[in-house]
């Protein structure tokens, strides 16, 4: 019987070169599409992409001031108060390990499964690196509500990062951080509401943008701002005739204080990681608070921020990969990502968490 010489591979481009090639590209658009549909904070952050190098720096200007001017007076005398000596500083973020998330798919089961098996194993790649990238994403911006000022100066009107506590006992931390007064936690929406409004305000106090703000719950508190709102403040929040964006039959709240409210299972709330090492990261947020971006999370209940809080530094883009490997007679699926995660502007954020720190 005669060979078929030129069979039609639907895998090639154009009919030549590698007869996978078209195969490696569904997966690839499936791994992606998945990644920035579930991925929260992509683009609630600022990023930043470097085409080489193990680290990216952040340029952090301090503010002139302006004086009245009496003719004849020497602008260039210090003595005279005229001239600015405007502060520089610095934030340095650092590329991690590559972040991959792989899988391998027998041929044989590939072809005796029922469902579309690599579609549903690609997607839940793209969802490891997505939820992944969040969790990093907002452990940085918890740290940046605990880090002191970039620039400091006697003198000058510098901030750091904000910290609001449902006690009323003692202070707090930073010389910014509130305690609202509820007990040792916040037990209800009408006291999460409020701390809300305590975050707007530390951060329009610090000069923070009002545009561009976000507020990250777990799905418990998110809901019990829906539940347990009284009626007379939830048709504030929802009512679209009076400015409301959410929605109660749909489970939405849109926004409260400016600030638009999400809701996250990557939220690292109630679990002390200070002494966890993931291994890989380049990044020490916390200091000697913690290992990498793990950190004391115990209280945390809400994180407050404006996208200017925290950075990405981006070296390689979300990426993927396929290799036939015939000795196993299995496609070998590979997703990744470098990048690094750290804290831009400490002012602009802020941790509502239950307790007190004296």
């Amino acid at each position: 019987m005669a060979q078929i010489t030129n069979p039609s591979r639907t895998g090639q481009i154009n009919a030549a070169g590698d007869d996978r090639a078209l195969f490696l590209k569904v997966f690839s658009g499936e791994t992606m599409a998945t990644f920035d549909k579930v991925n929260l904070m992509k683009s609630r952050h600022m990023t930043k992409t470097i085409a080489f190098g193990k680290s990216a720096q952040f340029t952090v200007t301090g503010t002139a001031e302006a004086a009245y001017f009496d003719s004849g007076t020497n602008i260039l005398d210090p003595a005279n108060g005229l001239l600015n000596n405007i502060l520089r500083g610095e934030r340095v973020i650092n590329i991690d390990k590559p972040l991959i998330s792989a899988v391998a798919i027998s041929e044989d089961d590939m072809k005796l499964n029922h469902d579309a098996s690599t579609a549903i194993q690609s997607e839940e790649l793209g969802r490891a690196l997505a939820n992944k990238f969040d969790a990093s994403c907002i452990k940085v911006a918890y740290s940046a509500a605990r880090t002191p000022a970039t620039l400091t100066r006697d003198g000058d009107r510098v901030f750091g990062g904000t910290r609001i506590f449902s006690d009323v006992e003692g202070g707090g931390e930073g010389d910014d951080d509130v305690n609202l007064g509820f007990g040792a936690t916040f037990t209800s929406a009408l006291q999460l509401a409020d701390a809300l409004y305590a975050a707007k305000t530390a951060l329009d106090e610090k000069n923070v943008p009002a545009e561009d703000r976000c507020a990250i719950m777990p799905s418990k508190e998110y809901n019990l701002l829906i539940s347990e709102f009284p009626e007379t403040q939830l048709n504030r929040v929802i009512n679209q005739d009076i400015g409301g964006s959410g929605s109660y039959s749909q489970g939405t709240l849109g926004m409260i204080a400016g600030f638009e409210i999400l809701s996250s299972n990557n939220m690292p709330n109630g679990q002390d990681l200070s002494a966890v090492d993931e291994g890989g990261v380049n990044n020490d947020v916390f200091g000697a608070d913690g290992i990498g971006y793990n950190g004391d999370f115990t209280g945390s209940r809400i994180l407050c921020f404006h996208k200017s809080a925290m950075g990405t530094v981006q070296l390689m883009d979300l990426s993927t990969e396929m290799e036939w490997k015939m000795e196993y007679q299995t496609n070998l699926y590979v997703a990744k990502y470098m990048l690094g995660h750290g804290v831009l502007r400490p002012e602009a954020a802020v941790e509502i968490s239950d307790g007190n720190l004296s």
